[in-house]
């Protein structure tokens, strides 16, 4: 999510970023504020939206695979704590760009739960 708020700063045009999460409202506006202060987020608790874009249940290697758990490192080194599991723990992660009138022009599966789209990838989706 800090990697989506400092890639916003960097576009030339105005982009709503908006971040769906399992959980309580008071939890994620902490993370939001905290990590990414420009993103919107949200709570999908009963996991609608998750369904709604047939986001699944991971595997055991899409959770212990050596980059997840290298990211995991990398991201604790940079003050990225994990915190208490929330929600279906197996709930896999997607990034989606819709344009405004819902046509949605990127949709990225992840692989693993550290997997997410590369930064020009996401440029290339909102030009």
């Amino acid at each position: 999510m800090a990697s989506l708020a400092k890639l916003q700063t960097t576009l030339h045009r105005p982009v709503r970023i908006i971040a769906v999460g399992m959980g309580v409202p008071a939890d994620a506006r902490e993370i939001c504020t905290t990590f990414a202060p420009n993103i919107e987020c949200m709570v999908d608790s009963d996991q609608h939206a998750y369904r709604a874009f047939a986001l699944g249940a991971g595997s055991l290697g899409a959770f212990l695979a050596p980059s997840v758990v290298a990211a995991g490192v990398r991201a604790y080194a940079d003050g990225y704590g994990g915190g208490k599991p929330v929600g279906d723990v197996l709930q896999m992660p997607g990034t989606f760009v819709i344009r405004a009138d819902g046509k949605i022009v990127l949709a990225y599966y992840s692989r693993t739960v550290a997997d997410h789209p590369r930064d020009e990838v996401l440029v290339q989706a909102l030009q």
